[in-house]
Parts: C-alpha cells; sequence; structure tokens
C-alpha cells in the first residue's frame, strides 16, 4: 500500500470554488466569484485534497470578512 492509499484524505475530490463569475477586484487581488486570488486559480489543480480544503477556508473567512465590511481588502 501506497502513502496516498492509506492517506483517505488524499483520495477526496474536493470541488472547485468557482461560480462562474470570474474577475478580479483590483483592490483586494480576489476574484469577485470566488474570492480566491490568480495564484490561488492557477494553483488549484494541483493542490493536494488537504491544501483545497485549507483554502477553502480562508475563503469562507474572506467571504465573512466581506459580507461584513463590503469595503475591506481582507
Amino acid at each position: 500500500m501506497t502513502r496516498l492509499d492509506s492517506d483517505p484524505a488524499a483520495r477526496i475530490d474536493v470541488p472547485s470554488p468557482c461560480v462562474g463569475i470570474c474577475e478580479l477586484e483590483a483592490a483586494t487581488g480576489w476574484c469577485r466569484g470566488c474570492q480566491r486570488s490568480s495564484a490561488e486559480i492557477a494553483g488549484w489543480p494541483r493542490a493536494s485534497a488537504a491544501e483545497k480544503l485549507a483554502l477553502l477556508e480562508v475563503i469562507g473567512r474572506r467571504r465573512a470578512r466581506l459580507r461584513n465590511d463590503p469595503q475591506s481588502d481582507g
């Protein structure tokens, strides 16, 4: 058994947070639709499941900040 076979998180298919509104906001550098940076978007296909899950948590915090203060740059 390989290391990947023994790690259940490595087998999780984490769906992209993309919602089809692909426009980077000048103030934050985040996509208007998914709140990821261009580097995060570009790295998504190569990221491990654990990295994707961690990024989804970061995105959740960004969205919460934007809801609380729409003028905030994060």
